[in-house]
């Protein structure tokens, strides 16, 4: 009877932290309209950057040699494909960038209710662990913690701590004793450094 209240208590923090994490994903805010400026500062950066090459490149052919040759004219082309290339992005990036905000947004109820679904999904695969076993399989230490899973230090209280192998305690065996009780500790504390 003692374990039956024990994973009924188990379930109803369970059932706590599904309804915590179902406000948090509905709680979330649709990503903001992306400013002109953010999107394009770079291409405009880039472009004034070609745009100054360009120039000194025309003006190193002009004033310094007195017939342009064609190496030179093939180094101008260089600098005016990326010119016209960052026009390209300066006045298609962004529209693209706005097409990619619309189908997020409009897409946005149907990605929340997706999250929701899986976490509910989640949740009902721990009830059926605690029912089977009484207790669950995770990695999400906040989970187990907020389940009152994680173990905590007898000494300070702390949950960051971690498990001692097996290995480990038999080297310490053979080493320090059998005897001693860090050699049959199971669990050693992060903060205080406390072995039981």
């Amino acid at each position: 009877m003692k374990q039956k209240y024990g994973d009924e208590l188990k379930i109803e923090r369970l059932m706590k932290f599904k309804k915590e994490r179902i406000k948090e994903i509905r709680s979330k805010k649709k990503p903001r309209k992306p400013s002109y400026l953010s999107v394009t500062l770079k291409y405009w950066l880039l472009l004034v950057a070609f745009i100054l090459l360009s120039v000194y490149i025309v003006y190193c052919v002009h004033y310094i040699s007195s017939q342009p040759n064609e190496e030179v004219l093939i180094y101008l082309c260089v600098p005016i494909i990326e010119i016209l290339y960052l026009l390209y992005c300066v006045i298609f990036k962004y529209r693209q960038k706005l097409k990619e905000h619309k189908k997020i947004v409009k897409n946005w109820d149907k990605k929340i209710n997706k999250e929701i679904k899986e976490v509910e999904e989640e949740f009902e695969t721990y009830i059926d662990q605690i029912l089977l076993t009484g207790s669950i399989t995770t990695d999400d230490k906040n989970m187990r913690l907020k389940l009152g899973l994680v173990p905590k230090c007898p000494h300070c209280g702390s949950t960051d701590i971690d498990e001692v192998s097996e290995l480990k305690r038999e080297v310490t065996a053979l080493t320090i004793g059998i005897l001693n009780p860090s050699a049959r500790a199971q669990f050693k504390c992060n903060d205080c450094g406390y072995r039981w």
